[in-house]
């Protein structure tokens, strides 16, 4: 049995485009929390638990959206070459 992959035209539009929102929607709210983020740190300093335990899930979430957009643009690269 052949795997479907999420590009694949089979697949109907809208399920592209709700991942193409929530992708979007992770990257707005990894930037607020960006931004919060460096606001505490002014106040509170980088020696606060609280900091090194959101700056450890802001690092590890940034890995994974990189790891998410590369693995959507080869894929649709993939897509386009082969179509």
């Amino acid at each position: 049995m052949e795997r479907r992959r999420a590009c694949d035209a089979s697949l109907p539009r809208y399920l592209d485009e709700a991942v193409r929102f929530f992708f979007a929607l992770n990257i707005f709210l990894w930037c607020v929390l960006l931004v919060a983020w460096v606001g505490y740190v002014g106040i509170m300093g980088l020696a606060d638990d609280v900091s090194l335990q959101v700056g450890f899930i802001l690092a590890l979430t940034a890995v994974l959206l990189s790891a998410q957009g590369a693995i959507r643009w080869r894929r649709r690269r993939t897509a386009r070459v082969s179509a």
